[in-house]
């Protein structure tokens, strides 16, 4: 993915802390991660994570929501990772965003009904170079001001949360804008600040 290009004076992204050996390694080669051979002999593999929000505002107050993105030294991310046997799509994601948040799945409410789907092809070093078809699967989740209060990053240089004042444009074009739009849509049918909204997948 490219690096972001930013439209608005973007927050102060959180480091953290750097501590020997926790971070996993690049290519996760003491993972097991779930690898499909499709038809035409192709490999196939699976990516699942969650877009973090919090509410920031009072409960008298307008409401106001962040969203969390993670942060490589050139551009964004998502917390996010491949998928392992034996796990579905939700299992993953809240797997992924527990290892690198620190925040577990009991403190994350996900967005019901919501769900992001892209599909690229990126050649992967593990594979000895081979085109792999990858799937990136992901879900919105409210987090808990308890929950938050866990973050703890494991894997990222830092993380920033962004204000939820759409429209947002030029992020990241790649993933994270298109992720962006999809989420604008979704919240004019089911609002942001409304409990039903987070009630699960």
């Amino acid at each position: 993915m490219e690096p972001g290009r930013q439209s608005r004076q973007q927050p102060k992204p959180q480091s953290k802390p750097q501590k020997r050996g926790s971070k996993k390694s690049s290519n996760d080669d003491d993972r097991k991660i779930k690898v499909t051979t499709k038809p035409d002999g192709q490999l196939a593999v699976r990516s699942c994570g969650v877009v973090l929000f919090r509410k920031t505002s009072a409960e008298n107050e307008p409401a106001k929501f962040e969203f969390l993105l993670m942060k490589h030294p050139n551009r964004y991310d998502l917390s996010k990772g491949h998928q392992e046997e034996g796990e579905n799509d939700v299992q993953t994601a809240q797997r992924e965003v527990h290892e690198e948040t620190g925040i577990a799945p009991e403190f994350v409410s996900l967005a019901r009904g919501f769900t992001f789907i892209e599909t690229y092809y990126p050649k992967y070093k593990r594979f000895g170079g081979q085109t792999v078809e990858k799937t990136i699967c992901i879900f919105a989740g409210l987090a808990s001001a308890e929950g938050v209060s866990h973050l703890k990053l494991t894997e990222h240089s830092g993380c920033v949360w962004m204000p939820w004042t759409p429209p947002h444009t030029s992020i990241q074009k790649n993933t994270i804008d298109p992720l962006v739009l999809s989420l604008e849509k979704y919240f004019k049918n089911h609002p942001i600040d409304s409990a039903e909204t987070w009630s699960g997948f």
